[in-house]
């Protein structure tokens, strides 16, 4: 089995983006999987003109070899980066947008400005329109990657969707690796060729079985999380924090609210206000709203010297999902 990722960060450079890629190398290494890395700035890839280029056919050469891929890039400008802008723009070939046909599409992207979502998103629906299949994606903050090794709860996250592509495309390759025909010099896998096998009910299947796994890690999460109520904070900061959403005002909004405070005395937790207030350490991806701040900024508001609003407004805190819950939430830290 064989997997390229496709790099439009820098690698002469230590950051985020290839730590998170290293990881995903390591994983894959470690369950036997011939992970090959394409760093696009390695080549000197020409603006597209509309021709075809001896570039991108070397490049096309590894990933046609490939059971699936795996898109990683630095969010730039509400986008990914410009060497893999680029690239894609040479996918306007029919000749190498075939060779994504039939492929696992995985897409990593790393921010600093929470579009990193968005932009992952985008990247799985462009390969989809060549016949590629979205799989999963990573689309996670800067401080994320950079605090991975410490951070249980984005590493689960992280090796369960890993794990799911790894037996997805695994699978997948099982099933059609007699129904591969040259085109040019390029091996194309195409779904019209498969006779029996649906890939859809395939992929069915195995979501199936890595959300009981996933679902037994969230209970286990789950378990842990509540001795969150029986500690005592040493974090002085998210101990005010927790004081002010328990004792707080009630306020009906059955939403799920992320914490993001960065800082020696920083913490990332999340407040719950379906039913009671609560607070449990961590990170969640089915917020309705995000929150982040410095540890400075945020203790002004813990300390009543400025409200939600009027840190938003003035960009002490940084939001991302519906702002309309910013207005109730100040009644909570009031």
């Amino acid at each position: 089995m064989k997997i390229v990722v496709i790099n439009g960060g820098n690698i002469d450079l230590e950051n985020p983006l290839n730590r998170g890629v290293r990881y995903i190398y390591n994983y894959f290494e470690n369950a036997n999987v011939d992970v090959e890395s394409v760093f696009l700035t390695n080549y000197n890839i020409p603006y597209y003109e509309g021709s075809e280029n001896e570039i991108i056919e070397e490049i096309m050469n590894k990933i046609s070899t490939a059971d699936g891929f795996i898109i990683a890039t630095p969010e730039c400008f509400y986008g990914v980066s410009g060497v893999l802008k680029v690239f894609m723009e040479y996918l306007n070939i029919n000749k190498y947008s075939k060779v994504f046909m039939d492929k696992y599409a995985f897409a990593v992207v790393i921010s600093n400005s929470h579009n990193e979502e968005y932009i992952a998103e985008n990247i799985l629906n462009v390969f989809k329109e060549f016949g590629s299949i979205p799989i999963g994606k990573i689309s996670a903050l800067t401080a994320q990657i950079e605090n991975i090794e410490n951070d249980i709860l984005f590493k689960t996250i992280l090796d369960s969707r890993l794990e799911l592509f790894n037996k997805l495309f695994e699978e997948k390759s099982k099933v059609i690796k007699e129904n591969k025909v040259e085109e040019g010099h390029f091996t194309v896998f195409s779904s019209e060729r498969l006779n029996n096998d649906n890939i859809t009910e395939l992929t069915q299947f195995f979501t199936k079985q890595l959300e009981s796994v996933e679902k037994e890690r969230e209970e286990e999460k789950e378990i842990e999380a509540t001795k969150v109520f029986e500690e005592v904070y040493e974090n002085k900061l998210e101990s005010k924090t927790v004081d002010k959403i328990v004792s707080g005002n009630k306020i009906d909004m059955n939403s799920k609210i992320q914490l993001y405070i960065e800082g020696v005395n920083g913490f990332k937790g999340y407040i719950n206000t379906e039913g009671d207030n609560e607070y449990r350490r961590g990170l969640i991806e089915d917020f309705d709203l995000m929150i982040t701040s410095n540890e400075s900024d945020w203790n002004k508001i813990i300390e009543n010297e400025t409200t939600l609003q009027r840190a938003f407004m003035t960009g002490l805190i940084k939001i991302k999902g519906n702002f309309m819950l910013v207005a109730s939430l100040d009644k909570l830290f009031s």
